[in-house]
């Protein structure tokens, strides 16, 4: 199960963000992660995954700065 928390991103922007992360829950998912939980900040996706039993592993994507304005 995924979730997020998004704290002040333009609605454009945050939709494009939305679906990337959704994308890569989706994939991670079919690797066999479990707990996944992404956290989106106005230019940064961190996502935080982890398999049964497994310790989390934390992935974070810096989102373009043109794509912010």
């Amino acid at each position: 199960m995924a979730f997020m928390n998004t704290p002040a991103v333009q609605p454009s922007m945050m939709s494009r963000a939305k679906k990337l992360a959704e994308r890569i829950v989706a994939s991670m998912q079919a690797q066999g992660y479990l707990d996944i939980e992404f956290i989106l900040t106005e230019g940064q996706l961190k996502i935080v995954a982890s398999k049964t039993g497994g310790a989390p592993q934390t992935l974070y994507l810096m989102l373009p700065e043109r794509a912010l304005r």
